[in-house]
């Protein structure tokens, strides 16, 4: 789970929003369900005008002069504000790894080009790792030449984010989907 402003988790949103009657300013920026300005009014106001419409009201900008407030469903718009959160947290930050040795065979070379071709298609970005295999007296251009060979495999549907680089005995580059 992530922080939030508070310290709290997310999960526990009750830190997050006042609601109600915890909303403590005398006056506030409303808006309807509909995202409509209703305009700047007195908060007992506005709770008034929530609980007719048998909705809550919810505090969605305190820093703002006056603080913003939204008449909407609780549990919606707890649902809602999760739901993007978890979509906006996952929308291409993961970095995959796939692994290979220099003399990785012709088959498992393929199968490999399809993981990542599948991972590009899922806006992640892959770090290609060139591992030492059983003879290790290999050149390492062996090494460099098996991350040029998997970017030639793709098709061009890929380029560098960083190129190829020896870290310790492994060669890495991190590739990402060409725009």
């Amino acid at each position: 789970m992530s922080s939030n402003r508070l310290g709290k988790r997310t999960s526990n949103l009750n830190y997050l929003f006042r609601v109600n009657e915890r909303i403590p300013e005398q006056d506030i920026r409303l808006i309807d369900e509909n995202g409509s300005f209703v305009g700047i009014m007195p908060t007992s106001q506005a709770l008034n005008i929530a609980r007719e419409k048998e909705r809550d009201l919810i505090e969605v900008a305190p820093n703002a002069n006056p603080p913003v407030c939204k008449i909407t469903s609780w549990s919606k718009f707890k649902y809602e504000y999760t739901k993007k959160n978890k979509k906006s947290a996952n929308k291409g930050s993961q970095i995959k790894e796939i692994w290979l040795k220099p003399m990785t065979g012709v088959g498992d070379l393929d199968h490999k080009v399809r993981k990542i071709k599948e991972f590009l298609d899922n806006k992640c970005k892959v770090k290609i790792t060139v591992k030492p295999g059983r003879d290790r007296r290999l050149d390492k251009s062996f090494y460099f030449e098996q991350i040029d060979r998997v970017l030639e495999m793709l098709g061009g549907c890929a380029e560098f984010e960083i190129p190829p680089k020896m870290e310790g005995k492994c060669v890495y580059a991190i590739i990402k989907r060409k725009k």
